[in-house]
């Protein structure tokens, strides 16, 4: 009976371990190339591709200049609503203010946006938002605001009016999740939080 040497055993051991080393990547490279993905998990609306949303000339509530572009850095949670924010809007945001505290130690990756549909009652908004504060106020000209408006309505989606709709914008400037007014409990946060468990971006 042939005897294996000890100089083939230890190769065939290095090439079996090479294997078992080397199929699972194979297996992902030829399934992601072959055109295959996972199923996604999102509970909102997935907007494929990302939507890049083009920068605008806004500004603060206290009137002072700013861009759309200054969000980027962060993960932005983006809700349109009348400045006289009555109960509809004040449940957003206090939906809003829920779901990014409960991001915990991610809760300085995340800052909220709530852009003025309308200006009417505006010297009544910041007493009201004083309960649902750090939230960022964007306001700007109506022509302005509608270009803007117009940015979230992508792929037959409805454009922002004022209803309970809810959109995620990562920390490039992109459009990537949105939320219908029927959306159940807990939806966003369940999204962002996988967002940002994923995610080194923001």
């Amino acid at each position: 009976m042939k005897k294996v040497r000890p100089d083939n055993r230890k190769r065939w051991q290095l090439i079996l371990l090479a294997l078992l080393f080397a199929a699972p990547l194979v297996t992902a490279l030829s399934l992601y190339y072959g055109g295959w993905r996972p199923a996604p998990k999102a509970r909102g609306d997935l907007i494929v591709p990302a939507h890049p949303v083009a920068d605008a000339e806004l500004r603060a509530l206290d009137g002072k200049a700013m861009r759309f572009s200054e969000l980027k850095g962060k993960w932005s949670l983006v809700y349109f609503g009348p400045a006289d924010c009555r109960e509809e809007c004040q449940h957003a945001l206090h939906l809003m203010r829920q779901t990014h505290i409960a991001q915990h130690k991610n809760v300085v990756r995340v800052q909220r946006v709530f852009v003025l549909l309308d200006e009417r009652g505006l010297g009544r908004l910041p007493a009201t938002l004083k309960a649902y504060q750090p939230v960022t106020v964007l306001r700007g000209d109506r022509a302005v605001i509608d270009r803007l408006v117009a940015q979230f309505a992508v792929g037959g989606r409805p454009r922002p009016a004022g209803e309970r709709r809810f959109y995620i914008v990562d920390p490039l400037g992109n459009l990537v999740l949105h939320y219908g007014p029927d959306l159940p409990p807990g939806s966003i946060n369940k999204d962002l939080y996988r967002l940002l468990r994923v995610s080194r971006v923001g």
